[in-house]
């Protein structure tokens, strides 16, 4: 089995993918993860 490399992104290749992309997305180390939606339940200040 070949293991599959991951592209490894600049800050502004994260800019331009985040500006084409709905979501919310993190920029971790050169990666950029996907993060859960929000809720309304986490919206709330307690």
């Amino acid at each position: 089995m070949q293991a599959v490399a991951e592209k490894l992104y600049t800050t502004e290749e994260y800019f331009a993918f985040c500006e084409k992309n709905e979501g919310r997305f993190e920029y971790v180390n050169g990666e950029i993860i996907e993060m859960s939606g929000e809720s309304v339940a986490a919206n709330q200040v307690r």
